[in-house]
């Protein structure tokens, strides 16, 4: 007679000489280490921070030339690209900054007031100590490489200007110059852009100024009457420094 197979752990279960098979306890959590008994952070080096405000001098030393590239220059060619329309000053209304309605069409020859940001006009007014066409110079300094710039005589340099750089200049077949120049002064963008409003009229050239905020630039672009000439400027002012780019193009 055959009988039924028992485990062994019946077997253990059922005898009474074995004593019970133990609990295996519940494993603790693992309390979290605050955060005051964190490992502190690896300390840097000196020479590390060092190395941190080299670079932040370079940074700074090539700051001015940077904005140029980024703010100025980007306004300059977009206006140059897009071709413009060539300005009358003869039943050409002047297009005001910020969507402002337009002011009265300008006689030949004359010019509106600049308009402030809050669409106010105000006379436009020379640098500090110049009068317009007094005491102005055409020579552009050296770049800081001490390369002579040689801009086209035409051009004036801006009298309380710091310093400028020769930013690319081509000369076609014909030998018609295009390129752009930039420097930086404390002055306004509303005095930069006055002083070569006045200058390039008083050389018989017509423009139009008006305001880009994409780029947060002033503008203004002039042309001579038989188009041989052609002058854009873009003025930003940022944290007390207006950044000055232009973009030419001379036949003569």
């Amino acid at each position: 007679m055959n009988t039924p197979k028992t485990t062994f752990k019946e077997n253990a279960m059922s005898s009474p000489n074995l004593p019970p098979i133990p609990q295996i306890p519940p494993i603790p959590d693992i309390p979290a280490i605050p955060d005051d008994q964190q490992p502190a952070a690896k300390k840097r080096a000196w020479w590390f921070w060092g190395l941190i405000g080299c670079a932040g001098l370079l940074v700074v030393g090539t700051f001015v030339l940077a904005v140029v590239a980024a703010i100025a220059i980007p306004a300059i060619m977009k206006a140059m690209d897009n071709n413009r329309q060539q300005v009358t000053t003869v039943n050409q209304p002047v297009q005001p900054p910020f969507g402002q309605a337009p002011q009265q069409t300008p006689q030949a020859g004359a010019f509106p007031a600049n308009l402030t940001g809050a669409g106010q006009a105000v006379a436009p007014t020379a640098p500090t100590g110049q009068a317009a066409g007094q005491g102005v110079s055409n020579a552009w300094p050296s770049d800081p490489s001490g390369q002579p710039i040689n801009a086209p005589a035409w051009i004036p340099y801006y009298p309380n200007a710091n310093g400028a750089n020769r930013l690319k200049e081509t000369v076609d077949n014909r030998g018609v110059r295009r390129g752009g120049l930039s420097f930086s002064t404390a002055d306004s963008d509303q005095a930069v852009i006055a002083f070569y409003r006045e200058r390039l009229t008083a050389l018989g050239m017509q423009g139009k100024e008006w305001f880009e905020q994409e780029t947060n630039s002033r503008m203004y672009e002039a042309r001579s009457a038989d188009n041989s000439r052609s002058l854009t400027v873009g003025a930003s002012t940022i944290s007390g420094i207006t950044i000055v780019g232009f973009g030419y193009r001379s036949a003569n």
